[in-house]
């Protein structure tokens, strides 16, 4: 068989049973619908894999151990082709055979030349290697505890990224893990060594500390060195060897480089990346310049003010290039917050392996919510948190200036440079402004009494602040900028408000309206809650740990840890029971699991609080109850069986003369624009997955979907076709279809 044969151009061409010998596959995807890791561009068949075969079907598992890869096409199902055995022995004696048997090779002259210098000082021990006789130099625990690495930027930093990540490792040693955590920091406080390695333990966690390092944290005018610091690699070789890990859990790259990433996938490791910054995308990690402008796009060339870009042009693209690739190659990005999730999509992040897991702090714990909440004259705002730029502060402020002394006064807590407080203070305000300075988590309960709301105004893309969870489980109503990932928390009307970050007028009038209407704030703090612990969040990470661990399906209904459809799901039955007694009974299906407006989405990820079964195209709900129903990101993940299933059962739910609106992506015209050149192939592939990271698997335009609803029997069809904005700043092409059920309809389905 041609061994440069392009198995993805034709799958079903090479679908024998036997053994293929395959040693370069051109242009390939690899992907497999229960493992992403397997999807990414490869000239070298030199993954190490094994799987159960099933005919006819196009999912593959993977198991362990044996050489051999899958090709996946669109159209055609999955194709298993095995390749050589490839182990490290029998990469090393390849090279031997080419290098050292070669009386001309470097190689062999190199080798000499060492052994030279250094035979005496050194044991040649390969001998007892190979035949085993030499004990193992792996830490790898006897017991059957598994092994997480992270990665982080200082054990003892005080940003969130670092306290959350550091919590998470102390409640997994808790739960049964082996812990590891290699991190970079600034430098030693008695040694001065370069890149000094320092092993300790904290709370049972095991610890590699490296010091002394050229820059101290972040190293944005030296791009090669984030690209790849050889001695930074070299060191965390050494420890992957030594801690054999299950799963690296890559929570930070600055100061290690991206370079680590290749050494956990040439030993096939499980690898997530958890971001808490947009590092990979902006080297000085908020996407904001020090000019407090927000970046538009991702575009780093477009929005960046590092020094010497053009100069660096080359190098800067390149890292671009490697960190993309790089995160790319991990089984699973775990965002933070939909925004969060957004924006590494558009940077180039693949949909499918990212995946929305909102984290939980374990200070959430210590804090009691507000008892007796009432509001008294004046009202007493909050900013709680780190007061620096980003953060807006100086948007509360001048929104709080406008404000008469007897109705408001301005709390502020959380660490502030002394400079930048004084210029703070410089501004003329009518309230009074009281700074307390820095706080500890053990106070959060005292500073609720202070306060009857917390105002959230950050103007950067701020991942998924953990003060709007504070300010909840204080049973604080939450005021927050649109930014970022304070929405994926604060339900606008529900249990907060959301105002526009650039607009401190707006953030004024919330105020007002709240001092002259006080019954608006009690009735959002009867719905502030945190429906998630920090016990919670740890069960849910560790069932993803043990899902890669056990080579299961990444099924993303399991894996996905979602603040709204806790919050929302625990409540949809009796939202729905509500909905029931009033003048009319709207329903909303979306397999995000995300609300429409006030109509809640009857769809949950968690099972038990679905109201809909996303498997049997089941709705448990009674017959003839609903006035209308929407149906959004929905039919068109169904193939025509369950479609149909799915239609039949909304039918049933719609009283007559019930109202259905149905909203679908026109893939007629979005195949228009990719064949054109009008779309690029990422720009075509985001919006084939969407973040939700489903595949679309049936088409729609205007002329199928009236057909649809016309053999359904509905009446007053209407079809309209617009563009949807979407977060990379793309249209992307709808057709949306409303129709009526008759009056008389007879119930004519079929299952």
């Amino acid at each position: 068989m041609d061994k440069n044969v392009n198995l993805y151009d034709d799958p079903n061409r090479y679908a024998e049973k036997g053994k293929l010998e395959i040693s370069v596959v051109k242009n390939s995807i690899l992907v497999s619908e229960k493992d992403p890791k397997l999807k990414r561009k490869q000239d070298l068949v030199k993954s190490l894999f094994d799987s159960t075969w099933f005919e006819n079907k196009s999912v593959i598992d993977v198991v362990a151990n044996s050489a051999f890869i899958c090709f996946y096409g669109l159209q055609n199902g999955a194709v298993r082709a095995d390749a050589v055995e490839i182990d490290k022995k029998y990469v090393g004696m390849e090279k031997f055979e080419r290098f050292f048997k070669s009386e001309e090779s470097y190689d062999k002259a190199n080798h000499e030349y060492f052994l030279s210098k250094w035979s005496d000082k050194i044991e040649v021990d390969a001998e007892r290697h190979i035949s085993n006789k030499t004990e193992s130099n792996s830490t790898k625990s006897t017991t059957d505890k598994k092994r997480i690495l992270f990665t982080l930027y200082d054990w003892n930093e005080v940003s969130g990224g670092t306290t959350f990540s550091k919590a998470v490792a102390k409640g997994l040693v808790l739960k049964g893990y082996e812990v590891y955590v290699i991190y970079a920091a600034g430098n030693h406080e008695q040694i001065d060594t370069q890149y000094y390695i320092e092993e300790t333990t904290d709370e049972g966690v095991n610890l590699i500390g490296m010091y002394n390092r050229p820059v101290k944290f972040l190293d944005y005018e030296k791009p090669e060195r984030e690209i790849r610091d050889d001695r930074i690699v070299t060191i965390f070789e050494k420890y992957l060897d030594k801690i054999d890990p299950d799963v690296v859990n890559y929570h930070n790259f600055i100061g290690l480089s991206y370079g680590i990433i290749q050494p956990t996938l040439d030993r096939n490791i499980r690898t997530i990346f958890t971001p808490y910054n947009y590092h990979p995308i902006d080297p000085k990690l908020y996407m904001f310049t020090d000019d407090m402008e927000k970046w538009r796009d991702t575009d780093f060339f477009a929005n960046s003010d590092v020094p010497d870009l053009d100069r660096n042009h080359d190098l800067y693209s390149q890292r671009i290039n490697v960190a993309r690739d790089g995160i790319n190659s991990c089984d699973m990005v775990l965002a933070v917050s939909d925004r969060q999730a957004e924006i590494y999509d558009e940077f180039g992040i693949y949909p499918e392996i990212i995946y929305k897991v909102n984290q939980i702090h374990d200070n959430l714990s210590l804090i009691k919510a507000k008892e007796n909440y009432a509001i008294g004259k004046p009202l007493r705002v909050g900013f709680i948190g780190a007061v620096i730029p980003q953060k807006g502060i100086q948007t509360l402020i001048a929104a709080c200036s406008q404000i008469e002394a007897t109705d408001l006064k301005l709390n502020i807590y959380g660490y502030i440079d002394l400079e930048y407080r004084s210029l703070l203070q410089s501004i003329h305000v009518n309230c009074e402004m009281v700074f307390h300075g820095a706080y500890d988590r053990d106070q959060f309960n005292e500073i609720a009494n202070t306060l009857d709301v917390v105002v959230v105004p950050s103007i950067w893309e701020d991942c998924a602040p953990l003060v709007v969870q504070e300010a909840l489980a204080m049973g604080l109503p939450v005021i927050g900028s649109d930014l970022g990932g304070i929405s994926d928390f604060i339900e606008d009307g529900y249990n907060g408000m959301i105002y526009d970050h650039s607009n401190s007028i707006e953030l004024r009038d919330i105020l007002l309206d709240i001092i002259k209407n006080p019954e608006l704030l009690v009735e959002l703090q009867t719905n502030c809650n945190v429906p998630i612990s920090f016990n919670d969040y740890l069960n849910h990470l560790s069932k993803v740990y043990d899902t890669l661990i056990n080579n299961e399906p990444l099924k993303r209904e399991d894996l996905e840890l979602d603040f709204k459809v806790r919050l929302f799901g625990k409540q949809a039955k009796e939202t729905i029971m509500n909905n029931s007694e009033s003048e009319t009974v709207d329903f909303y299906l979306n397999l995000d699991g995300t609300y429409s407006g006030n109509t809640p989405n009857i769809y949950s990820k968690s099972e038990s609080q679905s109201l809909y079964n996303s498997e049997t195209c089941r709705i448990n709900l009674e017959d003839s109850v609903a006035d209308s129903f929407t149906l959004e990101k929905v039919i068109e993940y169904y193939e025509d069986n369950d479609l149909q299933k799915l239609l039949n059962e909304v039918k049933r739910v719609l009283k007559p003369s019930g109202k259905l609106k149905v909203t679908v992506p026109d893939m007629e015209k979005m195949g228009r624009l990719f064949s054109t050149g009008d779309w690029s192939i990422s720009v075509f592939n985001s919006m084939m997955f969407e973040k939700s990271g489903r595949p679309l698997v049936n088409t729609f335009n205007a002329i199928k979907l009236h057909e649809i609803l016309k053999a359904q029997n509905y009446k007053g069809i209407e079809i309209i076709q617009k563009d949807a904005d979407q977060n990379r700043g793309v249209k992307k092409p709808m057709v949306v279809a409303t129709a009526i059920k008759p009056a008389t309809a007879a119930t004519n389905i079929t299952q």
